[in-house]
């Protein structure tokens, strides 16, 4: 998609402007753009946290950082992101990018600048969400040990600094962007949701997820909507943590040498003073209310009555428990790293933010990680406890530090555990897999090759073949644990489907050889229900390749589970006219713009499927 296209799907714009676009693009010969020679990284300056969190001098807080080297091409390209200048009052080009010079080369020209500058610059908006989303996509490709596919046909993210006058920013995967909106406070300044670290790292977590999830769009389970939200919260909330700068400054002037002691940094006063601080001033602009929401779920009570909680139906305040349950998590392994830290005493403040720093940059790799060991579809927050926990033993077995006790801790406060068997150990079954007639290097890469597999080895799988069943993804993955410890696999993921009335699948679900390895549990249809209405259900899984292509593990959620179908269908009718014909869940994808409505001001409204 050209500059020129993107205008198009953006905003009606006149022909006239659009040609205008055109003939204004410059093309820069490949043998006149250099690149950036043996560097494997380039550090960009950054807003911190965001406009509203200053240094001890009163300045908006900076910070570097690391984005891998790359080509750019003018006015700021890179091979995966294209930064595009718009004046959406106008619906017309922006003012022109001027921060790659005429070889190709990026310059950084803010280390120093006044913050009225970073406030109006457009040439540092546009460098500001450049970084942020490079670093995002590095973080997920380092944790993955691979490249991440978009959820679009084609290379590059478009990054919209400037994309809409609203208090809203959102990924579209329609337009392929990331879509930033400004307003006016009361004061009448403009307030950037593109200066928002936090912000431009959530939206960027959702263009990920979708490309590596795009299921999670399907229609289903409460958490499954949820997920989208808390795990993008997570990822932000995580990344603004893991600049130590910025944690450093929210511990606050401990006293004159800048030393802590144990009782600077309990439990109590970390909680209050620093990850509540940040998760207070997250920006407001992505849900409306986004600061006090954060807060609370950081204060949420204890307890699984947030399953039984009608507020909790809906995917902002689902979100919230995750965020709850990581964020307690991060706290533990804070904790245990300042134990060691403050054997002899005290420390500096600046040695006790690095440690939660690092602590926040490791559990940001472990869930990021967890996502290939997550079901297709279907997704409870049991089953990302699970693959947190699975991944992490593959990484790192011995857990020197109890990072993996501090998650299963913290999450078991509010009630998730991990669901017995829901990823199985396929070496440890007593049916062996057939490995005859297989061709191990296809199977890396080859979907065909990968379901000849699951066709002779179905029962091995519990996967009923009777149904559609398709290969949706394999992915090679190389990853390097704390200690050098390298591990290298292929995950694959599945997805099966049918379509049928309720009459038809309450039928079948009464049939003994169509339920889960012997499950006496029938489809339960809500009361009302046209017999007649047609439903989609889905079934699906993840199988981990170990290096010489033999199956070790199997995340699976089988489609003949019926009492999960029925789970299903009971929230389903939640947002369903019993009576209505037609088919509800049939579509494996959602229409539309998803993000842009899950992202509107008011955080409260109705989802719609």
């Amino acid at each position: 998609m050209t500059t020129a296209e993107f205008f198009e799907h953006t905003a009606p714009v006149a022909d006239e402007i659009v040609d205008e676009i055109v003939s204004d693009e410059t093309e820069v010969p490949v043998d006149e753009a250099s690149a950036l020679g043996p560097a494997r990284h380039i550090d960009m300056t950054v807003i911190a946290q965001d406009p509203t969190v200053k240094d001890e001098k009163g300045r908006i807080l900076r910070a570097k950082v690391r984005v891998a080297a790359d080509r750019f091409l003018p006015p700021l390209q890179t091979h995966r992101f294209h930064v595009v200048s718009f004046d959406p009052e106008k619906g017309a080009p922006g003012p022109e990018l001027k921060l790659v010079d005429a070889t190709g080369r990026f310059r950084d020209r803010f280390a120093g600048s006044s913050d009225r500058v970073l406030l109006r610059q457009h040439d540092f908006h546009a460098q500001n969400v450049l970084a942020i989303a490079s670093r995002t996509l590095s973080v997920f490709e380092a944790a993955l040990g691979r490249r991440v596919p978009w959820d679009f046909e084609s290379h590059q993210l478009y990054l919209v600094p400037h994309g809409e006058v609203r208090a809203n920013a959102y990924y579209s995967s329609a337009k392929r962007a990331l879509i930033f909106g400004y307003a006016e406070n009361k004061d009448g300044d403009k307030i950037y949701s593109c200066l928002s670290h936090d912000v431009i790292a959530h939206e960027t977590t959702h263009a990920l997820l979708a490309g590596l999830r795009p299921g999670y769009f399907t229609p289903g389970l409460p958490d499954q909507g949820g997920f989208h939200e808390g795990f993008a919260d997570v990822v932000a909330l995580l990344s603004v943590f893991a600049v130590p700068a910025l944690v450093e400054q929210a511990l606050g002037a401990i006293d004159r040498r800048g030393v802590v002691t144990r009782r600077d940094v309990t439990r109590a006063k970390l909680r209050r003073s620093v990850l509540l601080q940040l998760a207070e001033q997250f920006g407001e602009l992505v849900h409306g209310r986004r600061g006090r929401p954060l807060r609370e779920s950081l204060e949420m009570k204890p307890g699984g009555w947030w399953r039984t909680d009608p507020r909790f139906r809906q995917v902002h305040n689902r979100g919230e428990v995750l965020v709850a349950a990581v964020g307690n998590a991060l706290l533990d392994m804070w904790l245990g790293r300042l134990d060691e830290l403050l054997k002899t005493g005290s420390a500096s403040r600046r040695l006790a933010a690095e440690e939660g720093a690092k602590a926040a940059e490791h559990l940001l790799t472990m869930v990021i990680r967890a996502i290939d060991y997550c079901p297709p579809l279907e997704f409870e927050y049991e089953d990302f406890l699970d693959a947190i926990i699975w991944s992490d033993e593959q990484l790192s077995p011995d857990d020197d530090h109890g990072y993996r006790k501090s998650v299963r801790d913290a999450f078991a406060v509010y009630d998730i555990g991990r669901p017995p068997q829901q990823i199985v150990e396929v070496s440890k079954l007593p049916v062996r897999p057939n490995y005859e007639r297989f061709n191990f290097a296809a199977m890396r890469s080859d979907r065909d090759e990968v379901f000849r597999f699951v066709w002779e080895n179905d029962e091995l799988l519990g996967i009923s073949l009777q149904f559609q069943t398709g290969v949706e993804s394999i992915r090679p993955s190389i990853r390097v644990g704390p200690d050098g410890f390298v591990v290298q696999e292929t995950v694959v993921t599945y997805v099966q489907q049918l379509d049928a009335t309720v009459a038809e699948l309450a039928e079948l679900s009464q049939d003994p050889d169509h339920r889960y390895r012997g499950s006496s549990d029938v489809l339960e249809v809500p009361a009302g229900f046209d017999q007649e209405l047609r439903l989609g259900i889905y079934g699906g899984g993840a199988i981990i390749f170990d290096q010489f292509g033999r199956p070790k593990l199997h995340q699976h959620k089988p489609l003949l589970d019926w009492k999960r179908q029925s789970a299903r269908l009971a929230f389903l009718a939640e947002k369903t006219d019993p009576s209505a014909t037609g088919s509800i869940g049939t579509q494996r994808y959602a229409r539309g713009e998803p993000f842009a409505a899950l992202h509107r001001p008011d955080p409260f409204q109705d989802e719609r499927w």
